[in-house]
């Protein structure tokens, strides 16, 4: 029987200590170091332990100015009374507890006083978040197990600081949010979960040692995962990705894999040296034998790594404008794959073309029997009597504009997207009220119209150099530093 899986993580506020994964009744022990050992039943991982007789020091300093010259160094020191992360930090902090239902969480400690959010400053006594010693910058943020329901904020990434995302075992929905620039990011934990799109680019994280994103929705393909030197354990298993799993090469750290459950096709790539016998799971799948590496699979799975599995190929989906089609999906040889063809409103199919065969029925397009990779594209129109505006947007290249095909005496609504380095400036047209922001109403449109769309590039401003200030233990050891100067004075004089 294999072993349970095991993974350190850290409790809010009290450093590092070992996670518990309940598995049927039987609990892990806790570790001391970070291998991983696995378990191919449903898990439930729990980011925090009931601690016991466990202090949390607090450092009492208490100063005493025995001269001029420790008067004078305080006071260089102007260091302000309280630490206050970034507003932009905290506004990501509200923007999640406002998106996944805070009110409704089973432990939200500190967020709130008196049905407001607490004030600046202390973010870092909020419960789950963790802050650096300077208490100026969030590193980790451990909500395991506490009801969160709804989506992620897409500022995410711009917690620049954060090591630790511990989110597993909520009802968190939607798409996981872009990870790019978190290089200092260590423990990404989001398993048993609702997530749905497909898992970010992992370009950057090069500190990255765990990731778990296990029993979601996810799908589409594997993204690279080149450069992730510090990689140990990634679990991505339990979803709906489909495609190859893609080199493993330049994992040296890698210990454990787990991919079952998925769409997944092709063939395995070479097996990374480094893997734990026992830690690796690759089917059930469609992967096809032989690997490049079996004997190696076969270690790293204590026995046969192509068990489970039932050689599949991968039908990919394409789409234009105007709608929406099925995601990527695998097949077992020889069988058909249906894909869901979705119009936008007032758009209707076009056409749908397939190198796999088949036929449109409504909105289901069925293959013919799939026994290669193969691709099924769908484009759309709009439908018979609808008006859409058309958009005519200034300086070229500034950015991008669309508006919805509406039926006759209906409003359409217009987007604005700046690119980068430019702002909207004016957008107006088909009777709409004129302004600068986006979404833009048109009035009800009876037959063809323009809407336009003027950007204006950004001036980089010039940022104002900060005037150092002075916190009150400063201000007393100046007081005290003019006091002592005025007295030698007076003596002077008296002499």
């Amino acid at each position: 029987m294999e072993q349970a899986r095991c993974i350190e993580l850290p409790y809010p506020g009290f450093g590092l200590v070992a996670t518990v994964v309940e598995q049927a009744g039987r609990v892990c022990s806790k570790r001391t170091d970070h291998a991983i050992q696995q378990n191919n039943t449903r898990e439930f991982e729990m980011s925090y332990l009931s601690i016991s007789g466990v202090s949390h020091p607090v450092k009492r300093v208490r100063a005493t100015f025995t001269s001029l010259a420790v008067a004078m160094g305080a006071m260089c020191l102007a260091l302000p009374a309280h630490a206050a992360v970034p507003a932009a930090e905290r506004q990501v902090l509200i923007d999640l507890y406002n998106g996944t239902a805070g009110d409704g969480w089973s432990t939200s400690t500190g967020w709130k006083t008196a049905g407001n959010f607490s004030a600046p400053g202390t973010e870092c006594t909020w419960y789950g978040v963790t802050c650096d010693a300077a208490g100026n910058r969030v590193t980790r943020i451990m909500m395991s197990s506490n009801e969160l329901t709804g989506s992620l904020p897409a500022t995410l990434n711009t917690l620049t600081a954060l090591e630790i995302i511990s989110i597993q075992d909520n009802q968190i929905n939607g798409s996981i949010p872009s990870l790019t620039g978190l290089t200092e990011l260590t423990i990404f934990s989001a398993g048993l979960n609702q997530l749905t799109g497909v898992i970010p680019s992992f370009t950057g994280l090069t500190a990255l040692e765990y990731f778990s994103v296990s029993v979601n929705q996810l799908s589409g393909p594997i993204p690279s995962v080149s450069g992730l030197s510090m990689l140990r354990s990634l679990y991505i298993d339990n979803n709906q990705l489909s495609g190859p799993i893609p080199s493993l090469g330049g994992l040296p750290a890698l210990e454990s894999l787990r991919v079952e459950n998925n769409q997944l096709s092709g063939t395995p790539p070479a097996a990374p040296a480094s893997l734990l016998p026992g830690g690796t799971v690759l089917c059930p799948n469609f992967l096809h034998t032989p690997s490049p590496t079996d004997a190696a699979w076969n270690t790293a799975r204590n026995g046969t790594w192509s068990s489970g599995c039932t050689p599949g190929y991968l039908v990919s989906t394409a789409t234009g404008s105007g709608g929406r089609i099925g995601p990527p999906q695998g097949v077992q040889a020889g069988l058909t794959s249906a894909v869901v063809v979705t119009p936008n409103p007032n758009y209707i199919v076009d056409v749908v073309f397939s190198t796999c065969g088949g036929s449109l029925a409504g909105n289901t397009f069925t293959t013919g029997p799939v026994n290669a990779d193969c691709t099924v594209s769908a484009y759309f129109k709009i439908a018979p009597g609808a008006i859409m505006p058309t958009v005519f947007g200034t300086p070229p290249n500034a950015g991008d504009a669309s508006c919805t095909p509406e039926m006759p005496g209906a409003s359409s609504t217009c987007t604005a997207t700046p690119a980068p380095g430019f702002r909207l400036l004016r957008i107006e047209g088909c009777g709409g009220t004129p302004g600068s922001t986006s979404p833009y109403t048109t009035a009800p449109m009876t037959g063809a119209c323009t809407v336009s769309v003027t950007f204006q590039a950004v001036t980089a401003a010039v940022e104002p150099t900060p005037v150092p200030t002075l916190s009150e233990w400063a201000l007393i050891a100046l007081g005290l530093l003019l006091g002592g100067l005025g007295v030698r004075r007076a003596q002077r004089q008296a002499a």
